[in-house]
């Protein structure tokens, strides 16, 4: 099998290999090798079974992983592809090509997700939570949030008075109008994306409403603690922090000048 992949006759080392796992199923390496020809004559199908079947006979070692890795984005399964190889170093010695082999992978999944439309729900979480860092996911939100209508933004507001509630009694939705559920202005997040991507506003554009809730709480338990302290402060900020001074407003304004004092501005405002 081996000499036969090192002329190219792939076919023939894809037979030898399948003879040789007929006599002794439990050699790991028998497997890999098939799914490296598997790979070469463009079955990646079957090579992700067997880079599978290796990876199960031998867990520690870093060729399973790297032929699996391969087999899933011949699939397209870009996302895949990088958790195969923070799997591998994980459970292998790492060394420096396995390093680079995963920084290289990571940059083909975020060139991947910015060019492929979006599966469905589980897929945009799964690219949700590999985007380059905190700004372009709290920018993907804030995106969505624009792209809803203000009835949309008003039922997903709702469902963040309940987990900022953190088990208490939530902020009444009632108490907010159409016309609070404003936009966020996306263009002063520090180094955010600048423009939306243009094939998560495809998928989130074609969502049913229930469907876009759905997203935004998925996307939520993505989100780091770090980022979910961001996004309270701006929720603070933009809807909450109104309200408040108007029904302050509306009942008296008896607050000190301290508390005028502890007023913050969010990410977005700065």
């Amino acid at each position: 099998g081996n000499q036969s992949f090192a002329d190219g006759d792939y076919e023939a080392a894809d037979r030898h290999y399948s003879s040789a796992i007929a006599l002794d199923p439990s050699q790991h390496a028998l497997f890999s090798n098939r799914a490296a020809a598997r790979l070469k004559l463009g079955n990646p199908q079957d090579a992700l079974a067997d880079a599978n079947e290796a990876i199960k006979l031998k867990p520690d070692w870093v060729k399973g992983y790297h032929r699996r890795a391969l087999a899933q984005k011949d699939l397209g399964d870009f996302t895949g592809s990088f958790e195969t190889y923070c799997v591998a170093q994980e459970a292998c010695s790492n060394d420096a090509w396995l390093e680079r082999e995963a920084r290289r992978c990571q940059k083909e999944m975020w060139k991947a997700h910015k060019e492929n439309p979006v599966p469905g729900k589980d897929e945009m979480v799964a690219i949700f939570k590999y985007l380059e860092g905190t700004w372009d996911r709290l920018s993907t939100l804030a995106y969505f949030w624009n792209a809803s209508t203000p009835e949309e933004r008003k039922i997903i507001f709702g469902q963040f008075l309940v987990i900022m509630a953190a088990g208490g009694t939530p902020a009444n939705i009632d108490d907010y109008e159409l016309s609070q559920m404003v936009a966020l202005p996306t263009e002063n997040y520090e180094e955010a994306s600048k423009f939306p991507i243009a094939v998560f506003m495809d998928f989130y554009n074609g969502l049913a409403p229930d469907d876009k809730l759905d997203v935004f709480e998925k996307l939520w338990v993505a989100t780091s603690d770090a980022e979910k302290k961001i996004i309270y402060k701006d929720l603070q900020f933009f809807f909450l922090q109104p309200i408040q001074e108007r029904q302050l407003g509306e009942g008296g304004d008896d607050r000190s000048e301290d508390e005028d004092d502890d007023k913050t501005e969010p990410a977005a405002a700065e």
